[in-house]
């Protein structure tokens, strides 16, 4: 699956990502949340090892949460880890 940075840049605050708002998300990263475990710590997003059976979207969270780090603030690298296997 391609994913659309403008795309993910354009849900609303409201948007379920994960189990978390994109919001919540959003103001994590604003507060310095600049890898995924530091997202995870602040939020318990991208936490689950069952996203494919659990999450509402019915897919790992991962990439999306990184591309929010990218949008709105600096991504530090961490490799290429996924709570699923694709």
């Amino acid at each position: 699956m391609k994913l659309d940075f403008k795309k993910i840049q354009e849900l609303s605050d409201d948007e379920i990502m994960c189990y978390c708002h994109k919001g919540d998300i959003v103001k994590a990263i604003e507060k310095g949340a600049s890898t995924l475990e530091k997202l995870q710590n602040m939020t318990n997003a991208g936490t689950s090892n069952n996203c494919k059976e659990l999450n509402p979207n019915k897919r790992c969270c991962h990439p999306e949460l990184k591309i929010l780090i990218e949008i709105y603030g600096k991504l530090e690298n961490e490799g290429n880890y996924c709570c699923c296997k694709y």
